[in-house]
């Protein structure tokens, strides 16, 4: 599952603001906010592949809507990201892999 919480000014937790639960099978790793705040990128393990989820934000709480998604190839175990703009740098596991992958709202990966 993934879940998001509002920070009181001292970094502590304020509320709960987001949760989504996944299917059984999902191992979510790594989860990074695009620079515009427009986007939250997953990877998930279980499912071999990286999301990218548009956030809707509504007063102090948003919703993720399904974007896209990229697959990987059987076993690769999609791990860390890093963005740059569009870019996205991602490390693999199982296949010890570096991807680049460019991302934009219309273009897709």
């Amino acid at each position: 599952s993934l879940n998001v919480f509002s920070l009181n000014n001292d970094k502590s937790l304020k509320k709960l603001i987001f949760s989504k639960s996944f299917t059984s099978h999902s191992r979510i790793h790594c989860s990074i906010l695009s620079s515009d705040g427009n986007f939250l990128f997953i990877t998930d393990l279980g499912a071999n592949k990286l999301f990218a989820y548009k956030i809707d934000y509504k007063e102090d709480l948003f919703d993720l809507i399904y974007n896209f998604e990229y697959e990987f190839l059987e076993d690769t175990q999609p791990r860390h990201i890093v963005l740059n703009d569009n870019n996205i740098f991602l490390v693999t596991e199982d296949s010890c892999k570096l991807y680049h992958l460019e991302f934009s709202e219309t273009l897709r990966f």
